[in-house]
């Protein structure tokens, strides 16, 4: 039923609803979102597709350029904070390897025909997997996060733990588990916790500043 409020009014119990150019979700997943994105993102590289992304006449460096600055943020936008399972990742990896086929002017026939890998095309563009963008993007908000005072939100649920029993039967990916998976893109050590092992990182040279863009380390918290 919807909530009530003062003067007669109500607020409508709904299922999803758009929030800064994201969607959450009544079940707490972020499958909506990912859709979303990969919708409006497949939208701005049609638009670009005939005129820029497939033409034989602009270089690779320039295809690569706009396809960072303007494709991957659309595509990617509010994923800071999204727990992606590995079939959101696959989806989103599966968006970027027909970008790449696109970019290279290659179809699918010829990558079974010629044994063309995501990876080759990759390096030929210059670009990374989905799995380092996303990674790069989530740590780098961590580490803004974890330079707040412990008077602002982010930090205090960043750091927090439920007191409560773990229900039975496997437990859904929560934001601790992701952010794990996201520094083990980067090989960091996550049981240390994200903070001390970011700063470790960044002050031993294990992971370049500019490789990352995490400024004196990650968020701290546990994994639950």
């Amino acid at each position: 039923s919807d909530v009530q409020l003062p003067a007669g009014r109500s607020m409508p119990i709904v299922t999803k609803f758009p929030y800064l150019g994201d969607f959450v979700a009544a079940d707490g997943t972020d499958t909506l979102a990912v859709e979303a994105r990969i919708t409006a993102a497949g939208k701005a590289f049609g638009a670009l597709r005939k005129c820029l992304f497939s033409s034989n006449t602009i270089t690779r460096a320039a295809k690569t350029a706009v396809y960072e600055a303007l494709i991957l943020s659309i595509l990617l936008y509010g994923c800071e904070s999204w727990c992606l399972t590995e079939e959101l990742l696959q989806r989103l990896r599966v968006f970027h390897a027909q970008c790449l086929r696109a970019m290279s002017r290659v179809t699918r026939k010829h990558t079974w025909e010629h044994r063309i890998s995501s990876t080759q095309l990759m390096q030929e563009l210059g670009l990374d997997a989905i799995d380092f963008y996303v990674a790069r993007r989530q740590l780098r908000w961590l580490g803004h996060v974890s330079r707040m005072g412990w008077e602002r939100l982010p930090r205090r649920m960043l750091s927090a733990w439920v007191p409560h029993a773990r229900p039975r039967g496997a437990p859904r990916l929560t934001y601790g588990r992701s952010v794990a998976k996201a520094m083990d893109v980067f090989n960091l050590d996550h049981a240390r916790g994200w903070a001390l092992t970011g700063v470790d990182a960044l002050g031993s040279g294990q992971v370049g500043q500019a490789q990352l863009d995490l400024p004196r380390g990650l968020a701290v918290g546990g994994e639950g």
